[in-house]
């Protein structure tokens, strides 16, 4: 695999994705691997703090998981 810089309007269905600390991305992406992930969901939610994210699945369907 190669890695690259491209901009967010540049990804699409199906690319994978490495993240850094303070990045923004769409809500639905799916989470492969994490290390101490937490994620904003603040204006969705109304949750106050930010919510820890992990790649365990909670439905078998990636895209209905949280």
């Amino acid at each position: 695999m190669q890695r690259r810089s491209v901009l967010a309007s540049n990804i699409a269905v199906g690319d994978v994705i490495r993240l850094k600390g303070g990045m923004k991305v769409a809500a639905d992406c799916i989470v492969l691997e994490s290390a101490g992930v937490k994620v904003d969901n603040s204006s969705l939610t109304g949750e106050s703090e930010p919510q820890k994210r992990v790649p365990k699945m909670t439905d078998e369907s990636p895209f209905q998981s949280k």
